[in-house]
């Protein structure tokens, strides 16, 4: 899959697991611009703070002085984005970061 995208002048594919289920973004063209450019404010902050590795959400709250729901709604759009990974989940402990490139 990866040589076919490149020989086609595709960008690589994303591949997202969150334990339950398994995601392949493809996308048409390289973006030019940078992740995280159509966040809205409370998004990109989270985005920032997760730069220097993963977090939980308390972490993120403490770090940010958010409501623990307006970073998990933060962070569901970015995963939903491809932005963010999600490792953990029921049961265990859940941490947040972005995915390495």
């Amino acid at each position: 899959m990866t040589k076919t995208l490149a020989e086609a002048g595709l960008p690589p594919a994303h591949y997202i697991d969150v334990g339950i289920r398994f995601t392949v973004l493809l996308r048409r063209t390289t973006s030019t611009t940078r992740p995280g450019d159509d966040l809205n404010q409370t998004e990109l902050r989270v985005y920032d703070a997760l730069a220097t590795g993963a977090r939980t959400v308390a972490e993120l709250q403490g770090q940010l002085n958010l409501t623990a729901p307006n970073i998990r709604q933060a962070l569901r759009g970015s995963r939903h984005r491809g932005l963010i990974e999600q490792h953990g989940g029921r049961g265990r402990t859940t941490t947040y970061r972005r995915p390495a490139d």
